[in-house]
């Protein structure tokens, strides 16, 4: 069953200076972590802060079984 991850996260100056929010569909929190790694491999933004914030993420379980993707972010 696939889970929608609501995660709320800081991203470092120069590309923001308070962070964002992704929403991502994936199986589990390990797939959410590579998902978003892929869709931003700057190293600022992943590792063990990323990791943190996927664990606080809200979580829904989904009925269908959709692609595993990163839905939509928006970073200010």
């Amino acid at each position: 069953m696939k889970k929608l991850y609501s995660i709320d996260y800081w991203v470092p100056f120069p590309r923001s200076e308070y962070g964002g929010l992704v929403v991502v569909i994936a199986k589990d929190e390990d797939e959410c972590y590579d998902l978003l790694v892929d869709f931003d491999d700057n190293e600022d933004y992943c590792g063990p802060k990323l990791r943190e914030a996927i664990n606080k993420a809200r979580v829904f379980n989904l009925v269908d079984d959709l692609e595993s993707t990163v839905v939509d972010h928006f970073i200010t």
